[in-house]
């Protein structure tokens, strides 16, 4: 397969605009995102719907009260749609014209193209509607400004340290996948329908890629694991710097969530890392300072181990510094 062949729709992505949660237990959820960091939009017995700063959303559904255009995979996991932004009302026409020679699609009262992927979760698409995303060309103004050998970019002004995290926006997801097969089905889907580029393999056992040539390292990427099955595994948001990373992380454990793993740093994205279990399902990631890549970025193939995915890692967060004490 020409994992960069350009076929089909070629409509203009721009990111992912929300993901969407058939849950429960409403109250823990919407404590979950709110500890999170996340703005309520919305709140009732029904729905609930959080916002990033920069505006995609978090969506829960209650299962008991709420229809979903599309059935789930069995046994019914939390993670119901991945909703995908475009440029335009022409690059949304484009995508559903190119999904519907392949699956059935329905059109909500939004406006928003609905659709199954290869393995039964839903993906929507709609015409993006909040500002740029983080590009080469523009900075969040509250990050921290970095001083290192040969450049200094702040002077006489303390960095910032972050309370909590409050989260920019959604940067990718991930799916763990049951072997070769599957990732063969995920190339096709993400590849040959929708035209997203590689940025990096894991042999036979993953894939990265991203919506758009410039664009983050991935916004979405199918790992093979020891699990041997495919399901939803995280979803990542991004935060201003590494410092938020921390600050959030530890306002986050804190307030009761367990960590999964992290703080850390990727080797294959070289982003800065924390993961926490989520109630929803699956993880959550803050993330920060992320490979950005164009059209010149040549995909690698790396070996599928521990080294390849992180440089370092702790595995039970850390705590705030009130004193340093010598063990007995």
């Amino acid at each position: 397969m020409n994992s960069n062949a350009r076929r089909g729709a070629n409509a203009r992505f721009i990111g992912i605009d929300a993901v969407v949660y058939g849950v429960e237990d409403m109250d823990l959820c919407h404590r979950f995102f709110d500890d999170w960091g996340l703005r309520t939009l919305k709140r009732d017995n029904d729905e609930i719907v959080f916002e990033t700063r920069q505006g995609p959303q978090v969506i829960l559904r209650n299962v008991t009260t709420q229809a979903f255009p599309f059935p789930p995979p069995a046994p019914g996991p939390p993670l119901r749609e991945v909703v995908w932004g475009v440029a335009s009302e022409h690059d949304l026409g484009l995508v559903g014209e190119q999904l519907s020679k392949s699956r059935k699609t329905t059109l909500s009262s939004d406006g928003t193209v609905h659709a199954v992927d290869p393995y039964g979760y839903g993906v929507g698409f709609r015409v993006w509607r909040h500002g740029p995303v983080a590009s080469t060309h523009n900075m969040d103004p509250a990050s921290t400004r970095t001083n290192f050998v040969g450049a200094r970019q702040r002077i006489s002004e303390p960095a910032i340290h972050y309370a909590r995290a409050e989260p920019t926006r959604i940067g990718h997801v991930v799916f763990e996948i049951s072997g070769p097969e599957a990732l063969r089905e995920g190339e096709q889907f993400y590849l040959d329908c929708l035209n997203f580029s590689v940025s990096d393999r894991y042999g036979d056992r993953g894939l990265f890629c991203r919506c758009a040539e410039e664009s983050d390292h991935h916004n979405i990427a199918l790992l093979t694991t020891r699990h041997q099955r495919t399901q939803f595994e995280h979803v990542a948001f991004e935060v201003r710097d590494v410092h938020e990373v921390f600050g959030g992380g530890v306002h986050f454990a804190e307030h009761g969530w367990d960590t999964a793993v992290g703080p850390g740093r990727h080797k294959v994205s070289s982003a800065y890392f924390w993961y926490f279990a989520n109630p929803c399902g699956g993880q959550v990631e803050y993330f920060s300072d992320t490979d950005f890549l164009d059209a010149t970025w040549k995909p690698r193939t790396l070996p599928p181990t521990p080294d390849s995915i992180a440089e370092w890692a702790l595995f039970e967060g850390v705590k705030r510094f009130k004193g340093f004490r010598k063990a007995e």
